[in-house]
């Protein structure tokens, strides 16, 4: 939860900006999802159960 507010308070001291925190749970996203819930600062969480195609 930590490492979310701080790449949250990264991202908005610049203009443009952006702050990526990879969580653990490489087939699990429950762990990175319970953070993001906690976290309120998030925009965009993706999630292994998720079918993610990034070509598009």
């Amino acid at each position: 939860l930590k490492a979310i507010e701080v790449a949250y308070v990264e991202a908005t001291c610049n203009a443009n900006c952006i702050g990526l925190v990879k969580l653990m749970g490489r087939h699990c996203g429950y762990l990175t999802m319970m953070s993001v819930l906690a976290a309120r600062h998030v925009d965009i969480c993706l999630l292994p159960e998720m079918d993610i195609n990034l070509d598009k």
